[in-house]
């Protein structure tokens, strides 16, 4: 987003500006109003006005002073440097006659002290009127002192008066003040982008958010605290947390400087599960935030989600028979994995997103010692920290209001004797990661508000598709839990790396989605070179959705090849924007791959169409580094 900046200048000073601006990058507009706000101060609206369109106002002397008594948003100010007042001495020294340097508002205070490095007498009076400056010109030049040094508006009237005057401000001076606008308006811009940021997580956000200062005083109040307290705004923002909230005991927070969570607390007829922190800074402790939700919603929620986790029961339904593919890259690795699957140790999956981890994980499942037993899989990603906490580790009877008679077993203990898949690891937050942790290494759980260790026997698998040790080395990702997990690794290849897997992954979700249609109009789309030329960000997963498509929408009526031409542009998935090479591969799917036919189509010979051809093999071609499969 462009930056735009209003210059407010005057006479000599705009000269200025209009040659320093051209130095700006090219995502900066500048606005230069020409006027001089001490004898126009008619002209204040105008600038005013610049406000609603500007991020920085950049001005020097009288029109500086004059606009900051009015503008809310930053300023910045040309000043004269050290450099400027020597340049403008040796420029005024053309005789021996005293000189006078006017200044608006306040005068140069290192002028005195360097005095006695000018080669003659310098005299220094500081304005505060436009009339005042007019009037010392004329006492100065009754005085035999006719060689001036100021900014537009003495120059201006001393020139007029027909006698020397040299300016005060430089370029460079200039441009290191554009340069500094430009610089405050872009961290503006950031801090703007980090506010909405802010204020639209607090606003979107289901949990209550209220925030204290080191005074005690509310600052955050968001719209979930309202609708959870069923306490207004205005009611409570400004105003000390312990009058108008007392039952959260913020304070104590704050003077102890310790978190307190998972606390049962009432504020009027709500009973509320919170979280409070201390916010601590590099001073100390500069107030205390809490967070907080319904505990009828939680359960509400909490049922929900246990439901549909349930519904998919312990059981893995895939073996290694089951993962489709007879590439050099698949085999591998199903090789691999089976070697896995006999071991007991954990297995961290890794690739991309639609690459099949989760059957990988659940074929080890299955061809491991540990078939007979469940098979428990849980998003990491899918749970807010505290359902994520209770699912996992379970809970005792009472340990919150509201909890299930008798407690709850969490999916460690349900998947004792079997394996548990932890999906998306890289999304678990650090403190049950350390709870985590502790299982792995001691064999036991210990349920929320239990006093009981429970021993349990298990084997973790973990997926992300991320990579977790750059996670390790920014702090987000425990190294000690991360060598827990990766004993063993298995990294699924994407589809790109195993193309040659496409035709008979298409082959079995079309077979899968139409088994009406027949195998030869099956086989048209399995060996489709424009489906194969495709990128596949999706892996799998988006090949299976645009077979599907292809499902939906086809028609025996209708011509296979344009409908899978279309649906891919609309998709973006061609790879290139070569014209001739597409028309190529497009002819040949016509004449289903025979080059000779292909060739007679094109107006081309045999050997050129194969040269072609074989560029693209090579990596010689801009658009395509596939390879053509085609009949001889």
């Amino acid at each position: 987003m462009a930056i735009t900046i209003a210059i407010i200048s005057y006479y000599k000073l705009t000269e200025v500006v209009n040659r320093a601006k051209e130095f700006l990058p090219p995502d900066v507009t500048v606005r230069v109003v020409n006027c001089n706000l001490l004898t126009q101060p008619e002209r204040i609206k105008e600038s005013l006005a610049l406000q609603e369109e500007v991020d920085v106002f950049v001005s020097a002397s009288g029109n500086y002073s004059v606009l900051s008594a009015y503008i809310t948003e930053p300023m910045v100010e040309i000043k004269p440097s050290v450099t400027d007042v020597l340049l403008a001495m040796k420029k005024s020294a053309v005789s021996e006659e005293p000189i006078a340097l006017l200044k608006y508002h306040t005068g140069i205070d290192y002028l005195n002290d360097t005095k006695e490095l000018f080669l003659h007498p310098v005299v220094q009076y500081v304005y505060k009127t436009a009339d005042e400056a007019e009037r010392m010109i004329q006492q100065f030049i009754s005085m035999g002192i006719t060689t001036f040094i100021g900014s537009s508006f003495v120059y201006e009237s001393v020139t007029r008066a027909g006698y020397s005057c040299f300016f005060l401000y430089s370029e460079d001076s200039v441009i290191r003040a554009l340069e500094t606008a430009v610089a405050v308006a872009r961290t503006k811009r950031q801090e703007m982008v980090k506010t909405i940021e802010i204020k639209t997580m607090l606003r979107s956000t289901q949990e209550g958010i209220i925030a204290i200062n080191g005074e005690g005083i509310v600052t955050v109040f968001n719209p979930s605290a309202e609708k959870i307290t069923k306490i207004q705004h205005e009611k409570v923002v400004g105003r000390r947390a312990d009058e108008v909230l007392p039952a959260l005991s913020l304070h104590t927070v704050q003077h102890s400087g310790k978190p307190q969570l998972n606390q049962v607390q009432q504020i009027g007829e709500v009973q509320i599960l919170t979280n409070r922190v201390p916010i601590q800074t590099k001073q100390g402790i500069s107030g205390a935030i809490v967070t907080f939700n319904d505990i009828g919603m939680v359960q509400k929620a909490e049922k929900k989600i246990r439901e549909t986790l349930h519904k998919k029961g312990f059981i893995a339904k895939t073996t290694f028979e089951d993962i489709l593919g007879d590439s050099r890259r698949i085999e591998e690795v199903k090789d691999m994995a089976l070697q896995y699957a006999r071991w007991k140790a954990s297995v961290l999956i890794t690739g991309e997103s639609g690459t099949g981890k989760e059957l990988f994980a659940q074929a080890i499942h299955n061809a491991s010692l540990r078939s007979n037993g469940p098979f428990v899989a849980i998003n990491c990603a899918a749970l807010p920290e505290s359902l994520l906490e209770s699912e996992l580790f379970g809970y005792e009877n009472g340990a919150f209001t509201g909890a299930k008679k008798g407690g709850r077993q969490g999916l460690f203990e349900l998947a004792h004797e079997g394996t548990i898949f932890l999906d998306e690891i890289a999304e678990m937050p650090m403190a049950i990661q350390s709870r985590v942790l502790r299982i792995l290494e001691e064999h036991e759980v210990l349920r929320i508000g239990g006093e009981r260790i429970i021993p349990i026997n298990i084997r973790v698998l973990a997926a992300t598709n991320k990579n977790l040790w750059e996670l390790v080395q920014r702090g987000t990702f425990r190294k000690d839990l991360y060598y827990r997990l990766c004993v063993l690794e298995l990294r699924i290849p994407s589809l790109q790396e195993r193309s040659e897997d496409i035709p008979l992954l298409i082959t079995k979700f079309l077979s899968d989605f139409r088994p009406d249609l027949p195998n030869d109009v099956i086989q048209q789309v399995a060996l489709d070179l424009l489906l194969k030329r495709c990128e596949w960000d999706g892996n799998v997963r988006q090949l299976r959705n645009m077979i599907e498509r292809i499902a939906v929408l086809y028609k025996t009526s209708q011509g296979l090849s344009d409908l899978i031409e279309t649906l891919l542009q609309q998709q973006v998935l061609l790879k290139g924007t070569d014209t001739e090479l597409n028309e190529i591969y497009k002819t040949l799917r016509e004449v289903h791959g025979n080059k000779s036919l292909a060739a007679k189509k094109l107006g081309i010979s045999r050997a050129t169409l194969w040269r072609k051809l074989q560029k693209t093999e090579t990596g010689e071609s801009a658009t395509t580094t596939e390879s053509v499969s085609v009949k001889h």
